[in-house]
């Protein structure tokens, strides 16, 4: 098997696009991170069984424009719809992973989104969810039900806001402890993307700075380049607080280690921020 291959396999950026019609921005932003990341680009089309099931009752309706006529749903055209919107999303994707240079695959599935999300991922994949801007989409049970069955998966899980445009400024990592499993990831991709790294650290742990410190040296960073700043608590407002209106790229947090590492409290930040929040799964 070639290299390129066991990337893909073996380290994916999953981007799953259930039914929905393929956002180019959010391709795009991906595939910038997987690129960042070191990780394939995977294209994860889930045809979504509830649906396809509605359709075969006959007393379901839908409303067809743009006449607004009732009409019953005809389960073959919306099969054939599926397969034209699952082209389309493969052609797109390998267009922006190619301009942008990673590898990429798209595979197509049948079932539940969240149940064949959870069932397909492994330890060693991110998946991208989006971060609604509202916490009422993001207490919508179809997100609810998306974000419960990644929150059971092992993968890494990226949020990227809605409309989502990369920009530069601060690799941010919130830390516990000086050896926080979200520091290395931090200051790997702060070297990389050649942009400075903030720690987001206890009040009380003036050790713990310095210990974080030098890790982050031994990770290739210059010391020059690592700023700290102080957290009351570990609560996705104490995290916000302690941004301020600091100039953030990317923010990477521990999965579970803390109430900011929830997908719920994540999304909050990365809605509120702007910015993706990186959640590693330790290990």
């Amino acid at each position: 098997m070639s290299t390129i291959i066991e990337r893909i396999v073996r380290r994916r950026l999953v981007l799953e696009f259930s039914h929905g019609r393929a956002d180019v921005q959010t391709m795009r932003a991906a595939a910038q991170f997987a690129a960042m990341l070191d990780l394939g680009l995977h294209g994860l089309f889930i045809e979504d069984t509830s649906m396809l099931a509605l359709a075969e009752l006959q007393f379901v309706r839908e409303i067809r424009l743009p006449t607004y006529e009732w009409q019953t749903i005809d389960a073959e055209r919306m099969q054939a719809e599926l397969r034209h919107t699952a082209a389309e999303a493969r052609r797109m994707l390998n267009e922006v992973a190619a301009a942008i240079g990673v590898p990429n695959a798209f595979e197509v599935l049948r079932g539940e989104p969240g149940d064949m999300i959870a069932a397909t991922v492994s330890a060693d994949d991110v998946v991208v969810l989006a971060a609604p801007p509202h916490a009422g989409m993001r207490l919508a049970p179809g997100f609810v039900r998306l974000y419960e069955a990644v929150d059971r998966s092992p993968a890494s899980v990226l949020l990227l806001p809605v409309g989502f445009a990369p920009r530069r400024g601060f690799i941010v990592a919130l830390l516990g402890s000086a050896d926080d499993p979200s520091l290395m990831p931090a200051a790997q991709i702060a070297v990389r993307s050649k942009e400075n790294l903030l720690l987001l650290l206890p009040r009380d742990g003036e050790q713990i700075v310095r210990d974080a410190e030098d890790h982050a040296v031994a990770l290739g960073m210059e010391r020059s380049h690592i700023m700290a700043r102080r957290l009351s608590a570990l609560q996705a407002e104490d995290v916000l607080h302690a941004l301020g209106h600091a100039r953030d790229r990317l923010i990477v947090v521990t999965r579970h280690a803390y109430p900011a590492g929830g997908i719920v409290e994540a999304s909050r930040i990365a809605a509120d921020r702007g910015v993706p929040v990186l959640l590693v799964t330790p290990g």
